[in-house]
């Protein structure tokens, strides 16, 4: 089968929950026989979610999409132009999904996204845990000349991650590194484990992924070309939290560590603030907007200290009661989609399996303050003013506390008009990251790059 009738966006319906559901496929010619493919579930307002291996054997095509923890697998009828085959998802969907080739793969216009040729090298790196249980797929990126280099580990945030931070079309971990590396700082960016080239036990946590950049950075201490003194972290969002644990662990092994939106108050106050602006940017009443950010962190708060499921099974549904009787009951279903004690129960049980997952259970337990306490090297942490996933105002203050403990090199900067994303926003939604063309702010990586420049290349 020649290439060139494979790429394309390719659609279908499949049955899900008794619903059909439409999904899509946009696959690119990435060049060599490979190709690129994200996936588009428009219902579930999902678009452009990286896959991490779409192959062509003979007249089958296999799509691996880790991040939901799915494949396709389809068979290409006798004109090339459709396909028989059944979308899977964990262990409990697997249902028929034919796809029929509608047209070109749909471009995102994302002109940030680096091109070759590039003026340094790029390489393709992997490397294993002592004990082989996890093995990482990674880029490193240096500049030319022989170094030895300072260099900058890039930590990703929450959900599985592939090494260029891909989210919606953008490849915000890619343009860090093009730039950082012009700059004459060498880039390690890796793919989280279980996603690309990476490889490891499932349900891991923040403490996993902090083991995790350890690895990394043993590997990048042992490598040519590079300074082992000047080793650092670039962490965004939960990659800020992972630095603050890696630094704890290994005090003296970071020279610096820049947070991009990380967080620097206890999450449960994080995720209740979360919850409640997010509601807010889709202009839900604020009154009910703060109810809700409240109602989660009670369940939240309870789930990090009940270890009893009837007894966390009680607390979520008391919480549940206290916020509906608040809200008119129109809103309540609105927000919650409970018609009836069917689809209340229902609600009950995916809070309790969320909050119960062994890497939500960590995360909304964790505290910086602590880990914050006990960083010696330069920080600079900086936050989108209209970010509305990690907030500006409460989470920098957190950095700054960093100062008390006698550590004098720290910066903090909260930059007007961005969003979690770093991205210039207008309604600054969650939603806005996909349709916004700019990937990265020009000023964030100016602002990165002249303070990496006065730490560790003067």
């Amino acid at each position: 089968m020649a290439i060139a009738q494979v790429p394309g966006r390719w659609e279908g319906t499949a049955e899900v929950n008794g619903k059909p559901l439409l999904v899509a496929f946009n696959v690119s010619d990435a060049g060599a026989g490979s190709f690129s493919t994200t996936m588009d579930v428009p219902a579930q307002g999902a678009k452009a979610l990286p896959c991490d291996e779409t192959k062509v054997e003979g007249d089958s095509i296999f799509i691996s999409i880790k991040m939901i923890g799915g494949r396709y697998a389809g068979r290409f009828d006798a004109t090339r132009s459709a396909t028989t085959g059944a979308l899977q998802q964990g262990k409990k969907l697997n249902t028929p999904l034919d796809l029929k080739r509608t047209g070109d793969a749909v471009a995102l216009d994302r002109p940030q996204t680096p091109k070759p040729p590039f003026p340094y090298k790029s390489e393709e790196v992997e490397y294993d845990s002592p004990d082989k249980t996890v093995h990482l797929g990674a880029t490193l990126t240096t500049p030319k000349g022989e170094g030895p280099f300072p260099v900058a580990l890039l930590i990703t945030g929450s959900s599985l991650q592939d090494r260029d931070e891909s989210i919606m079309g953008h490849k915000p971990f890619l343009v860090i590194a093009d730039y950082l590396t012009r700059r004459g700082i060498a880039v390690l960016r890796v793919d989280d484990r279980n996603m690309g080239k990476s490889t490891g036990p499932a349900k891991a946590t923040s403490a996993d992924y902090a083991q995790d950049a350890m690895m990394s950075l043993d590997f990048l201490r042992k490598r040519k070309g590079i300074d082992p003194k000047r080793i650092g972290i670039i962490g965004h969002s939960e990659g800020g939290m992972i630095a603050q644990i890696v630094n704890t662990a290994r005090p003296k092994d970071l020279a610096f560590i820049v947070s991009l939106a990380g967080p620097g108050e206890p999450i449960l106050d994080l995720m209740a603030q979360q919850n409640t602006a997010n509601l807010k940017s889709m202009k839900v009443h604020d009154s009910v907007a703060e109810g809700y950010g409240a109602m989660m962190r009670s369940m939240m708060e309870a789930a990090s200290s009940e270890k009893d499921s009837a007894a966390l099974d009680l607390k979520i549904t008391e919480a549940l009661s206290t916020w509906r009787s608040s809200v008119m009951p129109g809103v309540f279903t609105t927000l919650t989609g409970i018609t009836d004690e069917a689809t209340e129960r229902q609600f009950v049980g995916t809070i309790m399996k969320t909050l119960r997952d062994p890497w939500m259970n960590y995360f909304i337990g964790y505290d910086p303050t602590q880990n914050l306490s006990r960083i010696k090297c330069p920080v600079l942490a900086i936050n989108g003013a209209k970010d509305i996933q990690v907030m500006a105002k409460s989470n920098l203050a957190g950095w700054e506390t960093v100062k008390k403990n006698g550590n004098k090199d720290v910066t903090t900067k909260a930059m007007p008009g961005l969003n979690h994303l770093f991205q210039h926003c207008d309604k600054c939604t969650v939603a806005e990251y996909e349709v916004l063309t700019e990937t990265f702010s020009p000023e964030v990586l100016k602002i990165m790059g002249d303070w990496l420049t006065e730490k560790v290349l003067r």
